[in-house]
């Protein structure tokens, strides 16, 4: 038979516990742009009208690898964000660029 998860859940160790919040609150600081986007509840097309730009455009620009940082800063805006840029060196150091804003 089975047991419902609130019984489940008590068998878990806090570290364990502790662990997995942690994992999930990394997993959802991590998207792509179209999660990204749909999060922001906005269609590609609410979106191509806000950039001037067509539908198969935002598609195509959610797929890419590469993209200029102008791009994704407009893309950004557009969803009502704003782009932060940031270096992070192996000794923990982290350098925000400021260069590239507005």
């Amino acid at each position: 038979m089975a047991k419902p998860l609130s019984q489940l859940t008590k068998k878990v160790s806090k570290q364990v516990n502790r662990a997995a919040s942690a994992k999930a609150a990394e997993i959802l600081t991590e998207m792509s742009l179209s999660e990204l986007r749909r999060s922001r509840a906005t269609t590609q097309n609410d979106l191509a009208e806000n950039l001037d730009m067509k539908q198969p455009s935002i598609a195509q620009l959610e797929k890419r690898r590469d993209i200029y940082i102008s791009t994704l800063r407009n893309y950004l805006h557009a969803l009502g964000g704003e782009l932060e840029l940031m270096a992070k060196f192996p000794d923990g150091t982290k350098i925000c660029i400021d260069q590239y804003r507005d």
